[in-house]
């Protein structure tokens, strides 16, 4: 009954208003940039306040995940879709939350597939832009101008990690609704061991080029970001060991 309700927000015409909208923040955005980096420095150049406001920015991140999450099963559930399930995890000791949108796959309209998948970015960015709104309207140097900025920042985090298609987060399976590949990663593996081999692919022939490109970019990637976090922790250790060794 309560999707109902809101069948209004998948129609086209709400759909070229919210595109409208969404321009008009771009616009914004550019605009009043010098406004966007003074509501930085209030909010990061004071390290009295910083603490807090990296709880906030917390409690912002949470908030967010929690609307994106309700976007997918609620995108699902217009499509006719089941969502059997609705719960919490924990990410790098963070809390965040997961929606089971596997049924999305009975879905036989790839359209309806992407949409459920972008659903979530879409309302990611539907908050930064709102934050954005309320960061311009807000008195300079308030609270609410702090506020708003943390939940715009917020928003605009998390969509740049979740439209990455090189992690498991919804950018990867945005290309794979887009492309019809499902399980890519492993898919694109697999087609170059079938290469090395010499064996001739499985695959078809308009899909071996996006699996040609997306395994050694999916390799490098996580060479990277595991190269960082040794770099990280290495410097963190040699920061930090000699002064526990000294207190030792």
């Amino acid at each position: 009954e309560s999707i109902d309700k809101l069948r209004w927000i998948w129609t086209r015409g709400f759909g070229f208003l919210l595109c409208f909208f969404l321009g008009q923040t771009v616009f914004l955005w550019l605009a009043y940039a010098t406004d966007i980096v003074s509501a930085h420095q209030q909010v990061w150049g004071d390290f009295t306040t910083a603490p807090t406001n990296l709880l906030k920015l917390g409690f912002a991140t949470m908030l967010t995940i929690f609307l994106h999450e309700l976007g997918h099963a609620f995108t699902l559930k217009h499509f006719g879709g089941v969502v059997p399930e609705i719960g919490l995890l924990f990410m790098c000791f963070m809390p965040g939350m997961y929606t089971n949108t596997s049924d999305q796959y009975s879905l036989v309209k790839r359209k309806q597939r992407v949409l459920v998948v972008a659903a979530g970015v879409i309302v990611q960015i539907v908050i930064w832009a709102l934050g954005l709104w309320l960061l311009l309207a807000s008195p300079p140097q308030s609270l609410m101008q702090q506020n708003s900025y943390l939940l715009m920042s917020a928003a605009l985090v998390t969509v740049v990690l979740n439209l990455n298609p090189l992690n498991a987060f919804d950018g990867y399976y945005l290309l794979v609704a887009m492309t019809g590949i499902n399980n890519l990663r492993r898919r694109s593996l697999e087609f170059y061991f079938d290469l090395f081999r010499r064996q001739p692919s499985p695959e078809k022939t308009s899909d071996q080029a996006i699996l040609a490109i997306y395994a050694p970019l999916s390799i490098i990637y996580t060479v990277l970001v595991l190269g960082y976090m040794l770099w990280f922790m290495g410097n963190w250790i040699g920061e930090f060991l000699p002064v526990v060794l000294n207190w030792i």
